[in-house]
């Protein structure tokens, strides 16, 4: 049997939760998109940099561990889940500049960038896991033959 914390070292967690947050955003901005003719509506998004800086402050607290085991704090508007990932609630809209005469503030320039940004962040860290299951599958796949 594997040691329970195989897959709380390394990157492996790391990744987990980035690809969490990335497909949670993903479904934040997608419902700003499909909310662009929506009289009133003000878009929202997920708390990005918090969520950096929540995961920036992990990484380093695992390094001073003796056992480097990742553990991952969350915050009011970021919850680590029990499978590895985080739920993450839209912050709320605030004032956004230019508002379009029916008081909506969609901009699809804006929410269309953060969607590819969204998308290239979460493609990276989805291939970056797959070879790092790949490396695991090569070092028990060399032990065993």
């Amino acid at each position: 049997m594997l040691p329970p914390t195989l897959f709380n070292k390394g990157s492996i967690p790391i990744l987990d939760r980035g690809i969490s947050f990335a497909a949670r955003r993903h479904q934040v901005l997608v419902h700003n998109i499909a909310n662009s003719d929506t009289p009133f509506y003000k878009v929202r998004d997920l708390p990005v940099d918090e969520f950096h800086k929540l995961l920036r402050r992990s990484i380093e607290e695992r390094d001073r561990r003796p056992v480097p085991v990742f553990r991952f704090e969350g915050s009011s508007r970021i919850l680590p889940t029990s499978l590895g990932g985080v739920a993450a609630r839209p912050l709320e809209p605030g004032r956004q500049g230019i508002l379009k005469h029916d008081e909506n503030t969609f901009r699809v320039e804006t929410e269309m960038a953060k969607l590819a940004q969204n998308t290239g962040m979460y493609n990276t860290l989805t291939q970056i896991l797959g070879h790092q299951y790949d490396l695991i599958q090569s070092a028990i796949r060399e032990r065993v033959a």
